[in-house]
Protein backbone atom coordinates (compact mmCIF):
# COMPACT_ATOMS: atom_id res chain seq x y z
CA UNK A 1 0.00 0.00 0.00
CA UNK A 2 2.82 2.33 0.95
CA UNK A 3 4.58 1.56 -2.33
CA UNK A 4 1.36 2.27 -4.23
CA UNK A 5 1.08 5.74 -2.62
CA UNK A 6 4.68 6.51 -3.52
CA UNK A 7 4.06 5.53 -7.17
CA UNK A 8 0.93 7.74 -7.30
CA UNK A 9 2.92 10.71 -5.90
CA UNK A 10 5.65 10.21 -8.50
CA UNK A 11 3.08 10.10 -11.30
CA UNK A 12 1.38 13.28 -10.05
CA UNK A 13 4.72 15.07 -9.74
CA UNK A 14 5.66 14.06 -13.29
CA UNK A 15 2.28 15.33 -14.58
CA UNK A 16 2.76 18.67 -12.84
CA UNK A 17 6.22 19.06 -14.36
CA UNK A 18 4.91 18.14 -17.81
CA UNK A 19 2.10 20.69 -17.65
CA UNK A 20 4.53 23.29 -16.41
CA UNK A 21 6.78 22.72 -19.42
CA UNK A 22 3.86 22.90 -21.85
CA UNK A 23 2.55 26.10 -20.37
CA UNK A 24 5.88 27.92 -20.37
CA UNK A 25 7.24 27.10 -23.81
CA UNK A 26 4.68 28.99 -25.92
CA UNK A 27 5.08 32.10 -23.78
CA UNK A 28 8.85 31.90 -24.11
CA UNK A 29 8.60 31.45 -27.87
CA UNK A 30 6.30 34.46 -28.22
CA UNK A 31 8.43 36.71 -26.06
CA UNK A 32 11.73 35.72 -27.54
CA UNK A 33 11.18 35.90 -31.29
CA UNK A 34 14.60 35.96 -32.88
CA UNK A 35 15.47 38.84 -35.16
CA UNK A 36 16.57 37.71 -38.62
CA UNK A 37 20.31 37.64 -39.17
CA UNK A 38 21.22 39.34 -42.44
CA UNK A 39 24.31 38.37 -44.35
CA UNK A 40 26.78 41.07 -45.33
CA UNK A 41 29.38 40.72 -48.06
CA UNK A 42 31.80 43.64 -48.08
CA UNK A 43 32.29 45.02 -51.57
CA UNK A 44 35.56 46.22 -53.02
CA UNK A 45 35.88 48.79 -55.78
CA UNK A 46 37.37 47.12 -58.86
CA UNK A 47 40.34 48.97 -60.36
CA UNK A 48 39.64 49.69 -64.04
CA UNK A 49 42.59 51.35 -65.72
CA UNK A 50 40.74 52.16 -68.94
CA UNK A 51 38.03 54.21 -67.22
CA UNK A 52 38.64 57.68 -65.81
CA UNK A 53 39.17 57.62 -62.05
CA UNK A 54 36.39 60.05 -61.22
CA UNK A 55 33.26 60.25 -59.03
CA UNK A 56 30.88 59.07 -61.80
CA UNK A 57 32.43 58.29 -65.23
CA UNK A 58 29.62 56.18 -66.78
CA UNK A 59 26.14 54.69 -66.44
CA UNK A 60 25.64 53.27 -62.90
CA UNK A 61 29.13 54.47 -61.91
CA UNK A 62 31.36 51.55 -63.02
CA UNK A 63 31.69 48.70 -65.55
CA UNK A 64 30.01 46.34 -63.06
CA UNK A 65 26.97 48.72 -62.89
CA UNK A 66 26.89 48.63 -59.10
CA UNK A 67 25.31 52.10 -58.92
CA UNK A 68 27.42 52.66 -55.81
CA UNK A 69 29.34 55.81 -54.92
CA UNK A 70 32.34 55.71 -52.56
CA UNK A 71 31.20 59.12 -51.28
CA UNK A 72 28.33 60.43 -49.15
CA UNK A 73 25.39 61.74 -51.18
CA UNK A 74 23.31 64.90 -50.64
CA UNK A 75 22.14 65.23 -47.04
CA UNK A 76 20.02 68.39 -47.01
CA UNK A 77 17.73 67.71 -49.93
CA UNK A 78 17.77 71.24 -51.33
CA UNK A 79 18.36 72.53 -54.85
CA UNK A 80 21.89 73.94 -55.22
CA UNK A 81 21.55 75.10 -58.83
CA UNK A 82 19.87 74.24 -62.13
CA UNK A 83 21.13 74.57 -65.69
CA UNK A 84 18.97 74.72 -68.81
CA UNK A 85 20.26 72.37 -71.54
CA UNK A 86 17.56 73.42 -74.00
CA UNK A 87 15.90 70.02 -74.39
CA UNK A 88 14.52 67.06 -72.46
CA UNK A 89 17.13 64.91 -70.72
CA UNK A 90 17.06 61.11 -71.12
CA UNK A 91 20.58 60.31 -69.90
CA UNK A 92 22.60 60.26 -66.70
CA UNK A 93 25.12 63.11 -66.19
CA UNK A 94 28.71 61.91 -65.88
CA UNK A 95 31.44 63.60 -63.82
CA UNK A 96 35.15 63.88 -64.57
CA UNK A 97 38.05 63.89 -62.12
CA UNK A 98 37.90 67.67 -61.48
CA UNK A 99 34.16 67.77 -60.96
CA UNK A 100 32.95 68.90 -64.39
CA UNK A 101 29.65 67.44 -65.58
CA UNK A 102 28.77 66.21 -69.09
CA UNK A 103 25.20 65.74 -70.30
CA UNK A 104 23.29 65.52 -73.58
CA UNK A 105 19.69 66.50 -74.29
CA UNK A 106 17.03 66.77 -76.98
CA UNK A 107 18.67 70.06 -77.99
CA UNK A 108 21.13 67.76 -79.81
CA UNK A 109 24.08 69.19 -77.93
CA UNK A 110 26.57 67.67 -75.54
CA UNK A 111 27.20 70.11 -72.68
CA UNK A 112 30.17 70.51 -70.36
CA UNK A 113 29.23 72.29 -67.11
CA UNK A 114 31.40 73.06 -64.08
CA UNK A 115 30.48 72.18 -60.50
CA UNK A 116 28.97 75.64 -59.94
CA UNK A 117 26.49 75.22 -62.80
CA UNK A 118 28.31 77.32 -65.41
CA UNK A 119 28.64 76.19 -69.02
CA UNK A 120 32.15 75.39 -70.21
CA UNK A 121 31.21 74.40 -73.76
CA UNK A 122 28.64 72.63 -75.87
CA UNK A 123 29.20 70.36 -78.86
CA UNK A 124 26.44 70.03 -81.51
CA UNK A 125 25.58 66.46 -82.48
CA UNK A 126 23.70 65.21 -85.51
CA UNK A 127 20.67 63.02 -84.93
CA UNK A 128 17.02 62.95 -83.95
CA UNK A 129 17.20 62.95 -80.15
CA UNK A 130 19.52 62.03 -77.31
CA UNK A 131 19.23 58.98 -75.06
CA UNK A 132 22.66 57.49 -74.39
CA UNK A 133 24.63 58.19 -71.22
CA UNK A 134 28.20 59.20 -72.14
CA UNK A 135 31.27 57.32 -70.93
CA UNK A 136 34.62 58.97 -70.19
CA UNK A 137 37.83 56.96 -70.43
CA UNK A 138 41.21 57.35 -68.73
CA UNK A 139 42.47 59.49 -71.62
CA UNK A 140 39.63 62.01 -71.07
CA UNK A 141 37.75 60.94 -74.18
CA UNK A 142 33.94 61.04 -74.10
CA UNK A 143 31.95 58.48 -76.09
CA UNK A 144 28.48 59.68 -77.06
CA UNK A 145 25.77 58.85 -79.57
CA UNK A 146 22.48 60.59 -80.38
CA UNK A 147 19.71 58.03 -80.62
CA UNK A 148 18.37 57.60 -84.15
CA UNK A 149 21.48 58.88 -85.91
CA UNK A 150 23.70 55.75 -86.34
CA UNK A 151 26.57 58.10 -85.39
CA UNK A 152 29.04 57.56 -82.56
CA UNK A 153 31.51 60.24 -81.46
CA UNK A 154 34.75 60.31 -79.51
CA UNK A 155 35.16 63.84 -78.10
CA UNK A 156 37.82 64.98 -75.62
CA UNK A 157 36.94 66.89 -72.47
CA UNK A 158 38.57 69.91 -74.13
CA UNK A 159 35.93 69.72 -76.92
CA UNK A 160 38.21 68.19 -79.57
CA UNK A 161 36.65 65.66 -81.91
CA UNK A 162 38.79 62.53 -81.95
CA UNK A 163 36.72 60.50 -84.42
CA UNK A 164 33.17 59.75 -85.46
CA UNK A 165 31.73 56.72 -87.23
CA UNK A 166 28.47 56.12 -89.04
CA UNK A 167 27.14 52.56 -88.62
CA UNK A 168 24.28 52.98 -91.02
CA UNK A 169 21.26 50.91 -90.04
CA UNK A 170 22.28 50.68 -86.39
CA UNK A 171 21.25 52.73 -83.38
CA UNK A 172 23.46 52.83 -80.27
CA UNK A 173 22.05 52.53 -76.76
CA UNK A 174 24.78 52.26 -74.11
CA UNK A 175 28.51 51.97 -73.51
CA UNK A 176 31.04 50.05 -71.45
CA UNK A 177 34.82 49.77 -71.75
CA UNK A 178 37.51 47.11 -71.47
CA UNK A 179 39.86 47.08 -68.51
CA UNK A 180 42.80 48.40 -70.54
CA UNK A 181 40.65 51.02 -72.28
CA UNK A 182 41.31 49.75 -75.81
CA UNK A 183 37.81 48.41 -76.52
CA UNK A 184 34.44 50.15 -76.31
CA UNK A 185 31.43 47.85 -75.89
CA UNK A 186 27.98 48.96 -76.99
CA UNK A 187 24.54 47.53 -77.65
CA UNK A 188 23.33 48.67 -81.08
CA UNK A 189 19.96 48.02 -82.70
CA UNK A 190 18.88 47.37 -86.26
CA UNK A 191 15.43 46.72 -87.72
CA UNK A 192 15.99 43.12 -88.79
CA UNK A 193 12.40 42.17 -87.97
CA UNK A 194 9.67 44.36 -89.52
CA UNK A 195 8.76 47.15 -87.09
CA UNK A 196 11.03 45.65 -84.45
CA UNK A 197 14.63 46.53 -83.56
CA UNK A 198 17.07 43.73 -82.71
CA UNK A 199 20.03 44.41 -80.41
CA UNK A 200 23.60 43.16 -80.88
CA UNK A 201 26.73 43.65 -78.79
CA UNK A 202 29.57 45.39 -80.67
CA UNK A 203 33.22 45.74 -79.68
CA UNK A 204 34.85 48.85 -81.17
CA UNK A 205 38.42 50.12 -81.07
CA UNK A 206 38.68 53.26 -78.91
CA UNK A 207 41.47 54.49 -81.21
CA UNK A 208 39.36 54.89 -84.33
CA UNK A 209 35.94 53.27 -83.81
CA UNK A 210 36.72 50.26 -86.00
CA UNK A 211 34.44 47.26 -85.37
CA UNK A 212 36.44 44.44 -83.79
CA UNK A 213 33.63 41.90 -83.41
CA UNK A 214 29.86 41.52 -83.03
CA UNK A 215 27.91 39.15 -80.76
CA UNK A 216 24.35 38.49 -81.92
CA UNK A 217 21.53 36.73 -80.12
CA UNK A 218 19.45 35.31 -82.94
CA UNK A 219 16.52 34.34 -80.72
CA UNK A 220 13.54 36.59 -80.10
CA UNK A 221 14.50 40.27 -80.32
CA UNK A 222 18.18 40.17 -79.48
CA UNK A 223 20.09 41.77 -76.63
CA UNK A 224 18.99 44.79 -74.70
CA UNK A 225 19.90 47.12 -71.86
CA UNK A 226 23.38 48.02 -70.73
CA UNK A 227 26.14 45.38 -70.86
CA UNK A 228 27.92 44.88 -67.52
CA UNK A 229 31.48 43.60 -67.11
CA UNK A 230 32.68 41.39 -64.26
CA UNK A 231 36.01 41.67 -62.42
CA UNK A 232 37.39 38.92 -64.70
CA UNK A 233 36.39 40.99 -67.80
CA UNK A 234 33.49 38.72 -68.78
CA UNK A 235 30.69 40.73 -70.42
CA UNK A 236 27.09 40.07 -69.39
CA UNK A 237 24.02 40.87 -71.49
CA UNK A 238 20.35 39.98 -71.19
CA UNK A 239 17.85 39.17 -73.90
CA UNK A 240 15.03 41.61 -74.62
CA UNK A 241 11.99 39.36 -74.83
CA UNK A 242 13.28 36.00 -73.73
CA UNK A 243 14.65 34.04 -70.85
CA UNK A 244 18.44 34.13 -71.11
CA UNK A 245 21.47 35.92 -69.81
CA UNK A 246 24.66 35.67 -71.84
CA UNK A 247 28.25 35.57 -70.60
CA UNK A 248 30.64 36.68 -73.35
CA UNK A 249 34.43 36.48 -73.40
CA UNK A 250 36.48 39.62 -74.20
CA UNK A 251 37.18 38.17 -77.67
CA UNK A 252 33.45 37.98 -78.49
CA UNK A 253 33.00 34.22 -78.04
CA UNK A 254 30.23 32.77 -75.91
CA UNK A 255 31.28 31.67 -72.42
CA UNK A 256 27.97 30.38 -71.09
CA UNK A 257 24.24 31.01 -71.27
CA UNK A 258 21.80 30.84 -68.37
CA UNK A 259 18.17 30.02 -69.14
CA UNK A 260 15.50 31.03 -66.65
CA UNK A 261 12.95 28.31 -65.98
CA UNK A 262 9.26 28.97 -66.47
CA UNK A 263 8.65 28.44 -62.73
CA UNK A 264 11.03 31.32 -62.01
CA UNK A 265 9.28 33.71 -64.35
CA UNK A 266 11.24 32.97 -67.51
CA UNK A 267 11.08 36.45 -68.93
CA UNK A 268 13.74 39.14 -68.56
CA UNK A 269 11.81 42.12 -69.86
CA UNK A 270 14.40 44.91 -70.12
CA UNK A 271 16.41 44.45 -66.94
CA UNK A 272 20.17 44.93 -67.27
CA UNK A 273 22.62 42.98 -65.08
CA UNK A 274 24.95 44.20 -62.34
CA UNK A 275 28.00 42.39 -60.93
CA UNK A 276 29.49 42.40 -57.42
CA UNK A 277 33.19 42.34 -56.53
CA UNK A 278 33.13 38.52 -56.23
CA UNK A 279 31.84 38.24 -59.80
CA UNK A 280 28.24 37.32 -58.89
CA UNK A 281 25.61 38.58 -61.35
CA UNK A 282 22.21 40.05 -60.40
CA UNK A 283 19.25 40.66 -62.71
CA UNK A 284 15.48 41.14 -62.63
CA UNK A 285 12.90 39.09 -64.50
CA UNK A 286 9.18 39.38 -63.98
CA UNK A 287 8.64 39.39 -60.20
CA UNK A 288 11.92 37.65 -59.37
CA UNK A 289 15.49 38.79 -58.80
CA UNK A 290 18.21 36.19 -59.37
CA UNK A 291 21.85 35.89 -58.36
CA UNK A 292 24.27 33.74 -60.38
CA UNK A 293 27.93 33.00 -59.79
CA UNK A 294 30.48 33.73 -62.50
CA UNK A 295 30.13 30.17 -63.84
CA UNK A 296 26.44 30.70 -64.56
CA UNK A 297 25.11 28.66 -61.64
CA UNK A 298 22.22 30.02 -59.61
CA UNK A 299 23.07 31.01 -56.02
CA UNK A 300 19.60 32.24 -55.09
CA UNK A 301 16.45 33.79 -56.44
CA UNK A 302 13.87 35.82 -54.55
CA UNK A 303 10.21 36.17 -55.45
CA UNK A 304 8.96 39.70 -54.99
CA UNK A 305 5.36 40.84 -54.81
CA UNK A 306 4.75 41.57 -58.48
CA UNK A 307 6.33 42.47 -61.82
CA UNK A 308 9.07 45.10 -61.50
CA UNK A 309 11.73 44.26 -64.10
CA UNK A 310 11.23 47.06 -66.63
CA UNK A 311 14.45 49.08 -67.01
CA UNK A 312 15.82 48.59 -63.52
CA UNK A 313 19.41 47.51 -63.05
CA UNK A 314 19.90 46.08 -59.53
CA UNK A 315 22.13 48.27 -57.36
CA UNK A 316 24.78 46.84 -55.00
CA UNK A 317 25.66 48.58 -51.73
CA UNK A 318 29.00 48.56 -49.92
CA UNK A 319 27.85 45.75 -47.59
CA UNK A 320 26.50 43.60 -50.42
CA UNK A 321 22.87 44.73 -50.04
CA UNK A 322 21.06 44.58 -53.38
CA UNK A 323 18.39 47.18 -54.16
CA UNK A 324 15.54 46.70 -56.60
CA UNK A 325 11.81 47.43 -56.93
CA UNK A 326 8.51 45.63 -56.71
CA UNK A 327 5.08 46.70 -57.88
CA UNK A 328 2.21 45.81 -55.56
CA UNK A 329 -1.41 46.89 -55.99
CA UNK A 330 -0.33 49.75 -58.23
CA UNK A 331 2.33 51.01 -55.81
CA UNK A 332 6.10 50.86 -56.17
CA UNK A 333 8.25 49.73 -53.26
CA UNK A 334 12.02 49.85 -53.02
CA UNK A 335 13.30 46.53 -51.65
CA UNK A 336 16.63 45.75 -49.97
CA UNK A 337 17.95 42.19 -50.18
CA UNK A 338 20.92 40.81 -48.26
CA UNK A 339 23.82 38.88 -49.78
CA UNK A 340 22.09 35.53 -49.18
CA UNK A 341 18.85 36.52 -50.93
CA UNK A 342 16.80 37.42 -47.82
CA UNK A 343 14.45 40.39 -47.97
CA UNK A 344 15.78 42.96 -45.46
CA UNK A 345 13.08 45.59 -45.87
CA UNK A 346 10.69 47.24 -48.28
CA UNK A 347 9.55 50.84 -48.24
CA UNK A 348 6.16 51.43 -46.60
CA UNK A 349 3.42 50.75 -49.19
CA UNK A 350 1.29 53.40 -47.48
CA UNK A 351 3.97 55.96 -48.28
CA UNK A 352 4.33 54.98 -51.93
CA UNK A 353 7.35 56.50 -53.63
CA UNK A 354 5.46 56.68 -56.93
CA UNK A 355 6.18 55.23 -60.35
CA UNK A 356 9.78 54.53 -61.35
CA UNK A 357 11.50 54.20 -64.71
CA UNK A 358 15.15 54.26 -63.63
CA UNK A 359 17.55 52.36 -61.39
CA UNK A 360 18.48 53.51 -57.89
CA UNK A 361 21.95 54.64 -56.85
CA UNK A 362 23.43 54.29 -53.37
CA UNK A 363 26.03 56.27 -51.44
CA UNK A 364 28.75 55.07 -49.06
CA UNK A 365 26.38 55.19 -46.06
CA UNK A 366 23.61 53.17 -47.70
CA UNK A 367 21.30 56.06 -48.59
CA UNK A 368 19.47 55.35 -51.86
CA UNK A 369 18.59 58.09 -54.37
CA UNK A 370 16.18 57.76 -57.27
CA UNK A 371 14.07 59.70 -59.74
CA UNK A 372 10.33 59.22 -60.24
CA UNK A 373 7.62 59.57 -62.90
CA UNK A 374 5.08 61.99 -61.41
CA UNK A 375 3.56 62.96 -64.77
CA UNK A 376 1.82 59.59 -65.00
CA UNK A 377 0.55 59.39 -61.42
CA UNK A 378 -0.41 62.94 -60.37
CA UNK A 379 2.47 62.88 -57.90
CA UNK A 380 4.12 66.18 -56.98
CA UNK A 381 7.44 64.50 -56.15
CA UNK A 382 10.10 63.34 -58.62
CA UNK A 383 13.23 62.79 -56.50
CA UNK A 384 13.53 60.85 -53.25
CA UNK A 385 16.25 59.80 -50.78
CA UNK A 386 15.74 56.67 -48.66
CA UNK A 387 17.99 55.81 -45.72
CA UNK A 388 19.70 52.48 -45.03
CA UNK A 389 16.71 51.25 -42.99
CA UNK A 390 14.16 51.91 -45.72
CA UNK A 391 12.72 55.15 -44.31
CA UNK A 392 12.12 58.21 -46.49
CA UNK A 393 14.88 60.73 -45.78
CA UNK A 394 13.46 63.49 -47.96
CA UNK A 395 11.39 64.09 -51.09
CA UNK A 396 11.88 66.81 -53.68
CA UNK A 397 9.88 68.38 -56.48
CA UNK A 398 12.12 69.39 -59.41
CA UNK A 399 9.94 71.53 -61.71
CA UNK A 400 10.14 72.36 -65.40
CA UNK A 401 9.80 75.84 -66.95
CA UNK A 402 6.03 75.84 -66.57
CA UNK A 403 6.13 74.69 -62.95
CA UNK A 404 5.04 71.13 -63.71
CA UNK A 405 6.95 68.35 -61.98
CA UNK A 406 8.60 66.49 -64.84
CA UNK A 407 9.43 62.82 -65.21
CA UNK A 408 12.90 61.46 -64.51
CA UNK A 409 13.90 58.43 -66.59
CA UNK A 410 17.62 57.94 -65.85
CA UNK A 411 19.51 57.60 -62.56
CA UNK A 412 21.37 60.49 -60.90
CA UNK A 413 25.13 60.68 -60.50
CA UNK A 414 26.85 61.45 -57.19
CA UNK A 415 29.87 63.73 -56.80
CA UNK A 416 32.66 63.48 -54.24
CA UNK A 417 31.42 66.59 -52.42
CA UNK A 418 27.90 65.39 -51.61
CA UNK A 419 26.05 66.66 -54.69
CA UNK A 420 23.60 64.65 -56.82
CA UNK A 421 23.16 65.63 -60.47
CA UNK A 422 19.97 64.61 -62.25
CA UNK A 423 18.18 65.64 -65.44
CA UNK A 424 14.42 65.99 -65.92
CA UNK A 425 12.48 65.24 -69.09
CA UNK A 426 8.89 65.49 -70.26
CA UNK A 427 6.79 67.50 -70.08
CA UNK A 428 8.93 70.61 -70.70
CA UNK A 429 11.84 69.31 -68.63
CA UNK A 430 15.11 70.85 -69.82
CA UNK A 431 16.93 71.40 -66.52
CA UNK A 432 19.95 69.64 -65.08
CA UNK A 433 19.59 69.91 -61.30
CA UNK A 434 22.30 69.88 -58.63
CA UNK A 435 20.99 68.74 -55.23
CA UNK A 436 22.89 69.00 -51.97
Amino acid sequence: MKIKKIIIKIILLFAVLLCSCKSKNPVKENKEIEEPVFVQKQQNDITWEGLLDSPWPMYQHDPQHTGRSPHIGPQEGIIFWKFDVGGEIFSTPIIDNIGNIYIGSYSMNLFAINSMGQQLWNFPLLGQNYYTTPLIDAKHNLYVSPNGSSLLYSISTSKTLGWSIDMEGFDFKSFNISKDGSVLYTIAFSEEIPNQEVGHLFALSTNDGQVLWKFANIEKQGLYGEPAIGPDQTIYCTSYIGNKIFAINPDGTAKWTFTISATQGGYLSTSSPSVDSDGNIYFNHLNFITCLNNNGREIWHLKKLDNDAWLHTPTIGADGTVYSFELFQGRINLVAIDASGQLKWRTDPEESIGSIHCSPVVDSEGTVYLGLLPAYHANSINFVAIDKDGDIKYKLALPAHDGQISDISLPPSLSRDGIAYIGIERPMGTFLYAIK
